[in-house]
């Protein structure tokens, strides 16, 4: 018994039986997953704009200085005076995708430890509600010179990473969307 072989479009499921409303009904389904692998998808973000953002980071009290970098993946970095506190506020002005603040915390100028802890606790305390308490607990481990200690949690639609160096009196906060 010879079997004829048929082109390689009646292999394609849909297209099998060549009766034309399945043939029809298939070609639209694989157009739209053809469309909707072509449309680039959206990251996330975080609903806050960059001039929100911004006036936080200059009512904090720190005084901070700012650059604006522009292109493929547009920020705003900002550096305290004191230069022992930085922050960026990555993507569109409309709506970021990520907030970071690095602080040095050092042990010899404990009233600017304490003001740069003071301004990311509050900082998460603004763009990441609820996470005050444990954000608390992982700061103290600089105080307790723990060598790195990285740590995230979500709080609603927030992910918080905090990365802490107690040897080097480091705090590394970044916000970002839940995955």
């Amino acid at each position: 018994m010879d079997r004829e072989q048929r082109p390689f479009w009646r292999k394609i499921p849909g297209f099998r039986s060549g009766k034309r409303w399945k043939m029809v009904v298939a070609a639209i389904l694989y157009s739209l997953v053809v469309v909707l692998c072509l449309i680039p998808s959206e990251k996330p973000k975080l609903g806050i704009t960059r001039k929100e953002a911004i006036d936080f980071f200059s009512q904090s009290g720190i005084g901070f200085t700012l650059e604006e970098q522009k292109g493929v993946n547009p920020r705003v970095i900002g550096r305290s005076r004191d230069k022992l506190a930085f922050f960026v506020i990555g993507g569109s002005e409309e709506n970021i995708e990520w907030i970071s603040m690095a602080v040095g915390v050092p042990k010899r100028l404990p009233s600017a430890a304490l003001k740069n802890v003071q301004c990311v606790l509050d900082m998460l305390d603004k763009f990441a509600p609820g996470s005050y308490d444990w954000s608390v607990q992982e700061i103290k481990k600089v105080r307790d010179d723990v060598d790195v200690v990285s740590s995230s949690k979500t709080f609603s639609s927030r992910k918080v990473r905090i990365e802490t160096s107690g040897t080097l009196g480091l705090i590394d906060v970044t916000i970002m969307p839940a995955d």
